[in-house]
């Protein structure tokens, strides 16, 4: 159906969380095929509907507060999938997900979308720092010459058992770490247990962000060795060393692949910072 203005009131009326995107006259494609759901002479819902090489791109899908719960967005994917079947496009896009809106987060991931590209970026907040006690048997230093092997090691450890996989080498350590000029070597904390490097976390100086901004960068702790306290006992030394040396401005990625590390970081002052997301699906999926 092609664009009519009464699609922009009800988005006007009913879109929230939008101060991340765009204006609305500026998301609004009048030569894009729009998917409504009606009762009558009245407007119940909309969707925003255009194809790019490799895949079909939902926008703007939207009900009206008073019709919500109804099964009408529901209603609407299974339209828009209806329409795509035939583009040949291999998987569905829907854009611009704010993620604040948990509401939408939970109803798509209920329908099998998961999200493309999910970091999250935490900013902390200033705070008193807990008092944190190495454990018996470990020890606590900083990088030396010749840990490269090492860490590389014990990032590989780390993420044998999540999604992001990684087969590092001394190599990859020295060229995106050693070699990079935010990098740290005082400000880069490993913990060891019997000679081995178990646990790793580093200060990083974001130089082109301004003198005040410092990162937590690449968290990691062998499997063998979680449930010590070993991740807190890093992030703590991190965030000291940061402030210590005027980094006060401080921030971290993750990811919601990682809620756990999330937890912990929320408890110690990071507060996770508003973005938008896009959602993905095969088509070879029916909704």
């Amino acid at each position: 159906m092609p664009f009519h203005h009464r699609f922009l009131r009800l988005l006007e009326r009913n879109c929230s969380f939008t101060d991340l995107l765009p204006p609305l006259q500026e998301r609004v494609k009048k030569d894009a095929a729009w998917i409504v759901a009606t009762q009558g002479r009245s407007l119940l819902g909309v969707a925003q509907l255009s194809f790019d090489a490799d895949a079909a791109k939902l926008s703007e899908l939207c009900v009206a507060e008073a019709n919500r719960r109804k099964g009408i967005g529901r209603a609407l994917l299974n339209k828009c999938l209806d329409e795509i079947r035939s583009s040949g496009k291999p998987k569905l896009l829907i854009t611009g997900i704010d993620s604040r809106n948990l509401a939408a987060r939970d109803f798509l991931v209920h329908l099998g979308f998961r999200i493309a590209n999910d970091y999250v970026r935490m900013e902390w907040t200033p705070g008193p720092l807990p008092n944190v006690e190495v454990p018996d048997g470990y020890e606590l230093r900083t990088f030396l010459l010749g840990d490269e092997e090492g860490w590389a090691n014990c990032i590989n450890r780390a993420y044998s058992t999540q999604r992001d996989k990684t087969s590092w080498t001394a190599q990859n350590v020295t060229e995106k770490f050693v070699q990079n000029p935010c990098f740290i070597p005082d400000g880069c904390f490993f913990v060891v247990h019997g000679g081995r490097i178990v646990g790793a976390f580093m200060a990083w100086r974001e130089i082109e962000a301004g003198p005040q901004r410092g990162r937590l960068h690449w968290l990691g702790v062998d499997p063998e060795h979680r449930r010590r306290g070993l991740a807190k006992l890093l992030t703590v030394r991190v965030l000291e060393y940061l402030l210590a040396h005027g980094l006060t401005s401080i921030f971290l990625d993750t990811s919601y692949a990682y809620p756990i590390a999330m937890q912990m970081y929320s408890k110690l002052g990071f507060v996770e910072m508003p973005r938008l997301f896009d959602y993905v699906r095969e088509l070879a999926q029916a909704l």
